[in-house]
């Protein structure tokens, strides 16, 4: 990922592949484009993920996690953790493990 400033800097760099972040709003992203975003009202009980249990002492099952779960999560975790927007992480978990998930969800909420 490179911020569009740099796009000239970084013209002479030989990879794969280049994602440019782009425009800061989702009217610009569409602009002269057909398609319309779809609307979407925000609800922090509404159901964000659903991650499955291994079924160690009962069935496997979905188990539904809101975006108000996830949030508080990361903030708890981050402040807990003393994460700041300065900071840089490796995640090295796999993503499917929902431990894996607090970090990254704390590192975003954040802006890091």
């Amino acid at each position: 990922l490179i911020a569009p400033e740099l796009t000239d800097d970084l013209a002479g760099v030989d990879c794969e592949h280049r994602f440019i972040i782009g425009p800061d709003t989702d009217e610009a992203l569409f602009a002269g484009s057909d398609v319309e975003p779809r609307p979407w009202e925000p609800d922090e009980d509404a159901t964000a993920a659903i991650n499955y249990t291994s079924g160690t002492t009962a069935r496997p099952k979905g188990v539904q996690v809101t975006h108000r779960t996830i949030w508080l999560n990361a903030v708890t975790f981050g402040w807990s953790a003393g994460v700041s927007d300065r900071d840089v992480y490796l995640h090295t978990l796999p993503m499917f493990l929902w431990i894996g998930c607090g970090m990254p969800f704390a590192l975003t909420g954040v802006g890091a």
